[in-house]
């Protein structure tokens, strides 16, 4: 997340945008997963914690494929 926050350098406003929402992502992972190690045995969490990764995995995928 601390890449993707200073790697908005000389960038137009849409690409600054997208940046900011894939941090914002990031920092919820990481906080849902935290939130998981203290609450054992939570389906919501789980649910959670998986789908923002595959979010995660979504925008590398579009970026990385041009699409």
């Amino acid at each position: 997340a601390f890449i993707f926050y200073n790697h908005t350098h000389g960038r137009e406003m849409l690409d600054i945008f997208v940046h900011q929402l894939l941090v914002l992502v990031v920092f919820l992972t990481g906080l849902v997963a935290f939130l998981e190690f203290l609450v054992r045995n939570n389906v919501l969490l789980e649910l959670l914690r998986s789908s923002l990764i595959l979010l995660q995995g979504s925008w590398f995928f579009q970026v990385s494929w041009g699409l």
